[in-house]
């Protein structure tokens, strides 16, 4: 990690360095965007939390696993973020057996993930005495992958791999709870003007994106290789703005991450 004082130079830059994932489910954030007041950086989730704690962004679509080891640094920006109901459909298992036999069995995930990993690891991990770790190995029993790699898996199969489970099916069937995958957050020292500039911007977006779905949703799937209906339909799953109830399935999870370590 960046000493303090070069941090603050950093967060003082006159563009502040916004974080973009590089998923589908993140598109509505910047439909039609015009967000020259910033240095937009791609990414994946797991890198964003890294140049997170090294100090080279200022905010992003944070994964919640990422966001509570940068809480003294970050806060969110507004109730922006990403939840699903039920299904994610962008988070899957991809197994050789039916989950009732993967049982001691080696499980590859992808690099890409901070928050899905430990969704996996909480959901069958010890119950099942798996053997998760990332990247992907012939002697694969089953593969985590998320985003749009996932989205497409799902759409087309994963050869060998024939069964598929949706994590976020897996985790509100068994709390009744939505999950929250990442939260938008922003650097605590930057100016407040900055802050709020940055979060109307942000609701411009997914305003815009609101109001033209069909034209979005077309445009992503042509990116995608995808279906348009099949694009809208995802999209459509995801919440957004943040609900009290989110955030308390955030919480919920985040205690129980806690009760696992011990």
């Amino acid at each position: 990690m960046l000493p303090a004082r070069q941090r603050m130079a950093f967060a003082m830059k006159s563009k502040p360095r916004i974080a973009r994932i590089s998923f589908a489910n993140t598109d509505p954030f910047f439909a039609g965007w015009k967000g020259d007041r910033y240095k937009i950086v791609a990414t994946h989730p797991r890198r964003l939390g890294l140049w997170a704690r090294q100090g080279r962004v200022d905010a992003g679509l944070m994964s919640l696993a990422d966001f509570w080891k940068c809480e003294s640094d970050f806060e969110p920006l507004g109730n922006l973020g990403i939840a699903a109901t039920r299904r994610v459909r962008s988070v899957l298992l991809f197994s050789r057996v039916p989950l009732r036999r993967l049982r001691n069995a080696l499980v590859g995930v992808t690099a890409e993930t901070s928050t899905s990993i430990r969704l996996l690891g909480l959901l069958l991990g010890s119950k099942r005495s798996l053997r998760i770790h990332r990247g992907f190995s012939q002697k694969d029993r089953a593969r985590l992958l998320i985003g749009d790699k996932a989205l497409q898996a799902g759409y087309t199969g994963l050869k060998g791999f024939p069964h598929v489970y949706d994590l976020g099916l897996l985790w509100s069937r068994r709390t009744g709870h939505s999950f929250v995958f990442a939260q938008w957050v922003v650097r605590r020292n930057l100016p407040e003007k900055t802050k709020e500039r940055m979060k109307k911007d942000l609701m411009a977006s997914l305003e815009r994106y609101r109001r033209n779905k069909t034209l979005f949703s077309r445009l992503f799937a042509e990116r995608l290789g995808l279906p348009p209906d099949m694009v809208r339909r995802y999209l459509d799953g995801f919440v957004y703005e943040l609900r009290p109830a989110d955030l308390r399935a955030a919480a919920l999870f985040r205690r129980k991450l806690s009760v696992e370590k011990t």
